[in-house]
């Protein structure tokens, strides 16, 4: 004989905040949005193992080194960039993909969206709309004045201007 019984089970929508949660929801399984998704973070962000045993600090630019891990840039127009690492100035990630465990440290590091990043303008002031690509100065994105240079080593544009410090 088959025994059934049925629950009234509190949720969400039965509750005059429905969709208002405090602390981390967990979904396991897929999950369906049919409208628009809004964060108060500023980019789509990925995480990676950091080469080495190295510190690397939020802004910081990033490249892929030969094993699939990321260390600081320290060649300019580097072909190897990947991104700029997050939590630099009020810019924090809003979406962060690839958040496993390791057994070495991982980073955030901005793919798409908005990003405070470390720059060098010592060789040639940066505009709103310039190319940045990786600079010589370690971690730091410079202008990418040379086009033929930059070719696949561009991170992004400049959403504010700099100038180097003249004193």
């Amino acid at each position: 004989m088959c025994h059934s019984r049925t629950w009234r089970v509190a949720s969400a929508i039965d509750h005059p905040t429905a969709g208002e949660f405090s602390g981390k929801v967990q979904a396991n399984g897929d999950m369906s949005v049919t409208s628009d998704i809004f964060t108060h973070g500023a980019d789509c962000a990925e995480h990676f193992d950091i080469a080495g045993s190295s510190t690397i600090e939020p802004g910081s630019v990033i490249v892929i080194d030969n094993c699939g891990g990321v260390r600081q840039t320290h060649e300019a127009y580097d072909r190897k960039v990947a991104g700029v690492v997050c939590g630099a100035g009020q810019h924090l990630p809003g979406l962060v993909l690839d958040a496993q465990e390791s057994s070495g440290n991982r980073l955030a590091v901005a793919l798409v969206g908005k990003v405070f990043c470390k720059v060098d303008a010592c060789c040639e002031a940066i505009a709103v709309g310039d190319l940045l690509t990786s600079s010589a100065t370690p971690g730091h994105a410079m202008k990418a004045a040379n086009p033929r240079r930059a070719f696949g080593a561009v991170i992004g544009k400049a959403l504010a201007p700099f100038r180097p410090d003249k004193r």
